[in-house]
């Protein structure tokens, strides 16, 4: 990883995966529609969110990051079993995992890499969620997604840029989509100064007479061996 580990807990309060950070909604829905077998590597798992859910749902979970932070205080608080090491070089054997989770992981190093590790150490499915790069008209409006505050990202990702990446680690893409939606409405706020009841009665009648568009912030892809 490019930055170090002071880094990401300055960082962690910030950009929403601090220990005060709440399961995701979407996030649990795709977890539970495309996860296969149970034993499970959340790599970067951070204070153990994720970790913690899935151990208490039945599986056996396993949390993987190189914050010693993270790691001592997912101990303590979350279910699971929580190992330090590195996403490039994971401290496990071979299909040790039936599903590997990468969520905003590729991101943060030498996607390659990672996927290649992750592959090394799944039996079956990896499951990854990587940033979106900004569409055009937002950009040209000086909006842009909350993970381009974190600068310890390499890159942002379009859909061709993961089916590549599939393809030059051997792996099957059998799922893309787009997810975590930010709607127009809500950028439209945040465009204009004044009284918001007044911003909010504007914003009734453009949308009205104007059509609805989302802008998703993230890929969720679905590789298998």
């Amino acid at each position: 990883m490019g930055k170090s580990a002071k880094y990401y807990l300055n960082s962690a309060k910030l950009l929403g995966w601090d220990k005060t950070a709440q399961l995701d909604k979407q996030r649990l829905y795709l977890i539970k529609k495309f996860l296969f077998g149970k034993k499970i590597l959340d790599v970067g798992c951070g204070y153990g969110l994720y970790v913690d859910y899935l151990s208490s749902q039945g599986f056996v979970s396993v949390g993987v990051d190189f914050v010693d932070d993270f790691i001592t205080l997912a101990r303590k608080t979350k279910k699971g079993k929580f190992v330090k090491g590195q996403a490039r070089n994971l401290p496990f054997e071979k299909y040790s995992f039936e599903t590997v989770l990468l969520f905003d992981i590729l991101e943060h190093g030498d996607d390659k890499e990672i996927l290649s590790e992750a592959k090394r150490v799944s039996k079956k499915r990896i499951l990854a969620i990587v940033p979106r790069k900004v569409d055009y008209q937002l950009e040209q409006s000086g909006v842009i997604f909350r993970h381009y505050l974190d600068k310890s990202h390499l890159r942002e990702y379009e859909k061709e840029d993961i089916k590549n990446l599939a393809k030059k680690v051997n792996l099957k893409l059998i799922h893309l989509e787009e997810v975590h939606p930010l709607y127009n409405e809500t950028i439209f706020l945040s465009l204009f100064e004044g009284n918001i009841i007044f911003k909010k009665i504007i914003r009734k009648i453009v949308f009205l007479l104007l059509p609805k568009k989302i802008y998703h912030t993230e890929y969720f892809a679905v590789f298998e061996k």
